[in-house]
């Protein structure tokens, strides 16, 4: 009997969201000194003049790392820019062709994580059953952006975003030009936006808006 591709990759992408969210879980719980401090919403980091600059996230770059590459994401190593080190990782959303793909920056005299930006790449379905790729395209959306909305920053309200995040797969892309559909969380902006086969959502801690500075 010839299994259905389609079918075949909804049944792993499944697979790949629960070990997401275990390890989210666990991740979560053995990092709550990171996102829980002391006075977290009153944080402010300094730049070496010791001047304010921005609210403190609290996330760090070996964070990210270890759950990135605890759920399967290969790291792609770090470009070192003029202010800022970019960190990027990427993989395939189960046996699919679908690529997802994280990139992180970490500002150097902050010691600050300035944005997240993690992108759902289907491009390679261009020709191909465009209602079913664009399902296969949502569905691995769900699988990844959900959880990773979900990350534990400061402020952060990890249920209230996942939620909104769920809500917004569905109907934040379109064919012609878009403009973010953006929901602001704590400190952070939480930005979903792209095409039939290609979304992508950031968290902004303060790269674009500059009302987190």
């Amino acid at each position: 009997m010839k299994i259905n591709y389609w079918i075949l990759s909804f049944v792993v992408i499944a697979a790949v969201y629960v070990g997401l969210y275990l390890n989210y879980s666990a991740n979560t719980n053995a990092s709550k000194e990171v996102a829980s401090t002391e006075n977290a919403n009153n944080h402010i980091a300094k730049t070496s003049s010791g001047k304010p600059h921005r609210k403190s996230s609290g996330l760090t770059p070996e964070y990210l790392t270890k759950y990135l590459t605890t759920n399967g994401f290969t790291n792609q190593g770090i470009f070192t820019g003029k202010t800022t080190d970019i960190y990027s990782f990427d993989t395939y959303a189960g046996n699919s062709k679908v690529q997802v793909s994280v990139v992180f920056y970490f500002e150097r005299e902050t010691q600050e994580i300035l944005l997240i930006e993690t992108t759902i790449d289907g491009s390679n379905f261009l020709g191909y059953d465009q209602k079913k790729a664009t399902d296969l395209v949502n569905k691995v959306a769900e699988t990844y952006l959900v959880p990773l909305a979900a990350f534990p920053y400061k402020t952060s309200n990890p249920q209230l975003a996942s939620e909104w995040i769920n809500s917004q797969i569905t109907t934040s892309f379109s064919d012609q030009p878009k403009e973010k559909t953006r929901k602001v969380i704590g400190i952070a902006s939480i930005n979903i936006f792209g095409s039939p086969l290609l979304r992508t959502m950031e968290m902004d801690f303060g790269f674009v808006r500059p009302d987190t500075k």
